[in-house]
């Protein structure tokens, strides 16, 4: 981004008259990343005030994160994020009165833009400061994108609360989901997650259903078994997600579980691994995670024999982590 930005820039000088509308442009680029940034800043205040423990932060290219105590702001390497993600956990998963805690999370994003977007307009009406115009829209229309309830990939924070604060069997599976991400955020060794949540997730992955509906919890019974008892142990569990066809609905879902089943390959049963089996695995891992990526492409140049370009692929990989 910032090279994109000095690029505009040399480009607005040459072009003689171009140059304020390119500024103009990136102020509005800007104002845009702010925006996001104060709406997930709300869920951060809201959760925080709810007893909720911060992990990091995401907005554009930058990464807030909390590490042993500490902020580090990092580069953010996941484009999926780029819109914005808070992410927050509960400090145990037995914690009280969790499901309206969480509701209340959810709310803050919206809450906030509204806030800020009835402020900065009314400030505008005042000034008549263009910026404070861009502003302002920016905030109601994130608070309209977020506030109605939405179920797709991700749900919207509107349906999230709306789903929280009834505090029902629908809220009970909403916050199960937010245990388990409790566990996964955890700086916890997997072998030392709570076992009882680890069953209870061996359990429900057995029942018929989506790769959608079980991912995190498949998540979390692999890497505790694996820890625990070997990866022999834990890799039938996702043997049977890497069978499955490969399509635009479960692709996002199931690019993660190719990746470490053909690490699981490589790793212990190289012998046996061919480059078909690798290119077809290969097929269903995404740049979403550019460590299994350029991981995967480095098995595949290995077993092509370019060991040059292998190691290169592993060295890009080391640096995605």
């Amino acid at each position: 981004m910032t090279v994109a930005l000095i690029l505009s820039i040399l480009y607005g000088v040459i072009r003689t008259g171009k140059l304020e509308v390119i500024l103009n442009l990136w102020a509005i680029v800007g104002i845009s990343l702010l925006v996001l940034a104060i709406h997930e800043l709300g869920h951060v205040v809201f959760g925080v005030i709810g007893g909720l423990t911060f992990k990091f932060m995401t907005v554009g290219p930058i990464t807030i994160q909390k590490e042993k105590g500490k902020l580090r702001i990092r580069e953010n390497k996941l484009w999926a994020y780029f819109g914005g993600v808070a992410t927050l956990v509960p400090p145990s998963i037995e914690t009280p009165n969790l499901s309206k805690k969480w509701a209340w999370l959810t709310l803050g994003g919206p809450i906030t833009s509204l806030l800020f977007g009835i402020t900065s307009g009314y400030i505008y009406m005042v000034s008549y400061y263009q910026y404070l115009l861009y502003f302002s829209f920016f905030h109601f229309a994130i608070f309209a994108v977020t506030i109605v309830p939405i179920k797709g990939m991700l749900m919207s924070d509107g349906m999230q609360f709306l789903i929280l604060i009834k505090d029902d069997e629908r809220a009970r599976n909403h916050l199960y989901e937010i245990q388990i991400s409790s566990e996964l955020f955890s700086y916890k060794r997997p072998k030392d997650w709570d076992e009882r949540l680890v069953e209870f997730s061996e359990e429900k992955i057995k029942e018929n259903k989506g790769i959608r509906e079980i991912m995190s919890r498949l998540m979390l019974v692999f890497f505790a078994r694996a820890d625990q008892e070997g990866m022999e142990r834990a890799i039938p569990y996702i043997e049977r997600i890497v069978q499955l066809p490969v399509t635009k609905e479960n692709n996002f879902f199931v690019s993660s579980f190719h990746s470490w089943y053909l690490l699981y390959k490589a790793l212990y049963q190289m012998d046996s691994l061919s480059l078909q089996e690798a290119k077809e695995h290969a097929q269903a891992i995404t740049k979403m995670d550019l460590n299994g990526y350029y991981r995967t492409q480095g098995i595949i140049k290995y077993l092509e024999n370019d060991l040059e370009a292998s190691h290169t692929y592993m060295k890009k990989a080391d640096k995605e982590l």
